[in-house]
């Protein structure tokens, strides 16, 4: 069971295999950081959005049991988008927008004999075609292979800046009953929680740094996961990362090198190439 939980350690931090937030095209003031819902209750925020950019909704939940649904409904009044995890692991939304005009997001307590208090995440990444580097990249290779099956990584980029990863790992890879699926919000002071198999995960962004040109890139992230049981951290792990490489094909494609190293109850070093393609 430890060296199962230091593996996953590992996976949040570098997946091997501060700076102040620009301004956002879409405007998802509106909807709250925190929002308590009745049992059985659904509450439903409008917000202003943008052709071009892309919008990340992600809710966290308190405990193992508190479960919501989010929905996304476009202009018109569609559901574009979903999510219904299992009750303690985060649900998220990624949506690129195809039309300027007033979205809704609906989060909904699935169980009607408890209230529900979820904490709410929004991130909005540009328009690409007004900035190369904006938009989720979806790493296709590392160190000149083929990602595994069952393993997904993503960059989240807005106008040159790195603000999140999502991270999924087929439940099958792991021996385990669910699958892991997160979007690792790395804008400094953000701290996650997640319930994943009977465990506590509190995933801690400390510094990210980024800078691009045009041509090159390159960026460092810290991150400090821990396992927390009752009141206690019980397992942790720092982690260090940087990447440098370069940026082509009008943007679409990232190359280069990530390294970095893990020190706590987990100790390691690690170094690989990477290509990931914009989606």
């Amino acid at each position: 069971m430890k060296l199962r939980i230091l593996f996953l350690l590992a996976l949040l931090i570098c997946f091997p295999g501060c700076f102040d937030s620009p301004p956002m095209d879409s405007d998802v003031s509106s909807i709250p950081s925190e929002t308590t819902l009745a049992a059985a209750e659904a509450k439903r925020f409008e917000f202003y959005g943008a052709e071009g950019d892309t919008v990340i909704f992600d809710a966290t939940m308190p405990d193992d049991e508190t479960d919501v649904d989010l929905f996304l409904y476009d202009p018109s009044g569609s559901t574009v988008a979903s999510s219904n995890r299992l009750g303690g692991l985060p649900d998220n939304i990624r949506h690129d927008l195809d039309r300027n005009g007033t979205y809704a997001l609906e989060c909904v307590n699935i169980f009607d004999d408890r209230p529900a208090t979820v904490l709410l995440r929004k991130q909005v990444l540009s328009d690409a075609t007004s900035n190369d580097l904006s938009g989720v990249y979806r790493i296709t290779e590392y160190n000149g292979g083929a990602v595994p099956e069952g393993q997904i990584e993503k960059f989240a980029f807005d106008q040159g800046q790195l603000v999140s990863r999502y991270i999924f790992v087929d439940a099958s890879l792991l021996g385990l009953g669910s699958d892991l699926e997160v979007w690792v919000d790395h804008r400094p002071g953000e701290v996650s929680d997640v319930y994943w198999e009977g465990q506590h995960y509190q995933l801690s962004a400390l510094d990210t740094s980024s800078s691009s040109d045009g041509a090159s890139l390159s960026f460092t992230y810290d991150i400090r996961i821990r396992l927390i049981v009752g009141s206690q951290v019980y397992m942790s792990a720092d982690g260090s990362v940087s990447f440098s490489g370069s940026v082509s094909g009008d943007g679409r494609t990232i190359t280069g090198i990530r390294e970095g190293f893990v020190t706590g109850d987990l100790s390691l070093e690690f170094s690989h190439t990477l290509t990931a393609r914009r989606e």
